[in-house]
C-alpha cells in the first residue's frame, strides 16, 4: 500500500521522550539514513498550521484516543454534532448533522485516517469533528499527524492508517 521506503521508516520508528508536545519527534531509518519527523519538519509542509504554539491546545492521548467520553465537554460535543436523541449507545454517521457528515469524510480520509467500517463514528473522531465545526479549541495539525503515525505504528489491531 505504501512505498517501500515509508514501510521501512515505519518499521524502525522510535519516539524519544519529550517534555512539551511541540518537542515530539519520530525517528526512523530508511536506506541506512536517519529520518526525523518533528514539528519543525512538518512546519515546512503544513504552512497553514502557522500560529504560535501557545495559541493551540494539546489534548492528551487519553482525552483524544483512550477515554474521550470522559472529556468534560463530551455531552456538549455530542449535542453539537448529532441529531437530537441519537447519542445513546453506538454513534452512527447517519445520525450526524449534515455538516458533521461531510467533515467526517474529511476526517476519515485525511485528518485521522482509518480503514474498516465507515458507518460508525469512533469516539476519537468526536473531539476532532467538534473542533473542526466549532472552530475551537484549536489543535495543531502537526500534533494530530505525529500522534496518528505513532499510534498506528504501535496499534496491535492495525486499524489506524498512518499519515505518510
Amino acid at each position: 500500500m505504501y512505498d517501500d521506503r515509508i514501510q521501512e521508516w515505519m518499521a524502525t520508528l522510535e519516539c524519544p521522550p519529550f517534555k512539551a508536545p511541540s518537542k515530539m519527534k519520530l525517528i526512523g531509518w530508511c536506506n541506512g539514513v536517519k529520518v526525523e519527523m518533528s514539528y519543525d519538519s512538518l512546519r515546512r509542509i503544513t504552512k497553514f498550521d502557522s500560529k504560535s504554539s501557545n495559541e493551540y491546545i494539546y489534548p492528551s492521548l487519553k482525552d483524544l484516543y483512550h477515554e474521550p467520553d470522559k472529556h468534560p465537554q463530551w455531552q456538549n460535543m455530542l449535542g453539537y454534532l448529532f441529531l437530537p436523541g441519537t447519542t445513546h449507545g453506538k454513534l452512527f454517521r447517519k445520525n450526524l448533522r449534515m455538516e458533521a457528515k461531510l467533515l467526517l469524510v474529511l476526517c476519515t480520509h485525511n485528518v485521522i485516517p482509518r480503514r474498516g467500517d465507515k458507518m460508525e463514528v469512533r469516539f476519537q473522531e468526536v473531539p476532532i469533528l467538534y473542533m473542526l465545526m466549532h472552530g475551537a479549541p484549536m489543535v495543531p495539525f502537526r500534533f494530530l499527524v505525529l500522534h496518528n503515525i505513532w499510534l498506528s505504528q504501535n496499534s496491535g489491531e492495525r486499524k489506524i492508517l498512518p499519515h505518510c
